[in-house]
Parts: structure tokens; sequence; C-alpha cells
């Protein structure tokens, strides 16, 4: 009877030892799978806040970084609109055509405030079949004074390329007419004029396309016979 009796209270005792267990074990489980959740939580959070701190710095890096860029722009307009108000530029309504043959000489006159090397270009042009008849450069070192260039006008030479070209080396004719002198002053920028400038001014230039250069036409009036 007292055997009966201690096998009935083990059973109980096992079963509630059973169930501890069992409820240990999921507790357990259970808290393992929250902590899980939790770092995962901590991990997308950190890494949200991550890209996000990543994402103020590019902005705000770019931000400078357009600010620069456009401050250095306003300076180069600046610069370049500086250089524009300084160039030398040829003054076409004073310019005229002196002498008599065969000492005919172009009078070019040139005003600037720019200190530096220029390009003076030039062609003698017969208009009717915009034909060059004579053409030359002079490189000149100008500074704040006005000066007044002077080119030869060789009318020998035209008479010569104007039978060869116009009239195909055809003889008997008079000329007289009004021929074109087309100028071009161009400033030769400095390495440092240059570094100063938006690049795209510094290409134009180049191209002939810019306010830095000064164009003239000046009318020439000849008179010669071609025998």
């Amino acid at each position: 009877m007292a055997g009966g009796t201690i096998a009935a209270g083990l059973v109980p005792a096992f079963l509630l030892g059973w169930i501890g267990r069992r409820l240990g074990i999921a507790f357990e489980s259970e808290t393992r799978q929250r902590l899980r959740a939790r770092r995962r939580g901590w991990t997308v959070l950190a890494v949200a806040v991550g890209g996000a701190v990543l994402g103020v710095s590019a902005v705000v890096g770019g931000s400078l970084g357009d600010r620069a860029d456009r401050a250095d722009r306003r300076a180069a307009d600046r610069q370049l609109a500086a250089i524009v108000a300084k160039v030398h530029r040829i003054d076409a309504s004073a310019a005229s055509v002196t002498g008599t043959e065969p000492d005919r000489r172009l009078q070019i006159p040139i005003d600037g405030e720019r200190i530096g090397a220029y390009t003076l270009e030039w062609a003698i042009v017969e208009t009717l079949h915009n034909t060059d008849l004579d053409a030359g450069t002079r490189r000149l070192e100008l500074t704040e004074e006005s000066v007044v260039e002077t080119i030869p006008i060789d009318v020998s030479r035209l008479r010569e390329v104007y039978r060869e070209t116009v009239l195909q080396g055809r003889g008997g004719a008079l000329v007289e007419e009004d021929f074109e002198a087309r100028l071009r002053l161009r400033p030769e920028l400095s390495s440092d004029e240059a570094a100063r400038l938006p690049d795209m001014a510094v290409r134009n230039l180049a191209l002939g396309q810019s306010d830095l250069l000064s164009d003239a036409i000046i009318p020439v009036p000849v008179r010669f016979e071609i025998r």
C-alpha cells in the first residue's frame, strides 16, 4: 500500500518537472528569437542611419562643391569682362589710305589699355570675286598708349595678282574700284591670363569667335592699268 502511494506521488512530480523543462526550453527559445529580432532591428537601424549620414554628407559635400564651382565661374567671367573692356581695338572710323602709287599706305589707329602681345592680321581683297590679292600678319607689343600702325600697300603686287586670279592671265584692262582692307587684331593671351578665363572663352578666341577680337573693314580705292 505504501509503495502504491509513493508511485502515485512520483507521477505528478515527473509531469511537473517535464512541463517545467518544456516551458524553460520554450522561454529560452523565445528569448533567443527576441534577441535575434532585436539585433536585426538594430542592424537595420544602423544601416539606415549610416545611409542617411552618408546621404547628408554627399548632399553637403556636393552643395559646397557646387558653390565653389559657381564662385570660380563668376571669377572667370569677371576676369573675361575686365579683359574685354581693356583689350585694344581698331578704330575703323579714323583709319585711312594715304599716299600715291607706288607709295601708298594704310594707316590703322589702335587704342586700348591692355599691356601685352597682339597679332594684327590683314588682307587686301577684291570684293567682286572675294579674292585675296595680298595678306600678312604683324606682331605687336602694345601698351596703354594709342598707336597708329602703318601697312604699305604694294600696288604692283595687287596688279599682278589681279591679272592672274581675276583676269586669268589676260591683260588690257583698266581697274578702278574700291578694294577692302580686312583687318583683325587678336590679343595673344599670356598663360596667366588664359588660366584665369573661362575655358570656353579661350577656345572661342582660338576659333576666331570672341569679343576679345577687333575686326574692321577699310575701303582701299585703287586705279591701275593692266597691259
